[in-house]
């Protein structure tokens, strides 16, 4: 990701953020982790913390770093897949 005007892009998956989950990721990557939820869902696929690029190991409410320790809630994550699709990777 690459910061541009105020949000990030996802060179990647060539997907700009919108200015919400911006501030979440920066909220993010100072260390304010959002609350647990008690609700369980599944991220699947492969995911990368936005703090440090580690791998995240999916958990039961939310995704832990494996390099930093940060967990990337699920409203994060609602966010990055409902509102912010990416273009298919490799075509």
């Amino acid at each position: 990701m690459r910061e541009e005007g105020g949000i990030f892009v996802c060179e990647r998956g060539q997907m700009p953020t919108s200015i919400d989950l911006a501030r979440r990721l920066r909220e993010y990557v100072a260390g304010e982790t959002p609350p647990k939820v008690g609700t369980s869902y599944t991220a699947g696929g492969s995911w990368f913390c936005p703090a440090c690029g580690s791998q995240l190991q999916e958990q039961k409410s939310f995704l832990k770093c494996l390099g930093c320790g940060r967990e990337l809630g699920r409203f994060i994550l609602y966010l990055l897949i409902e509102f912010h699709p990416h273009s298919k990777i490799g075509q």
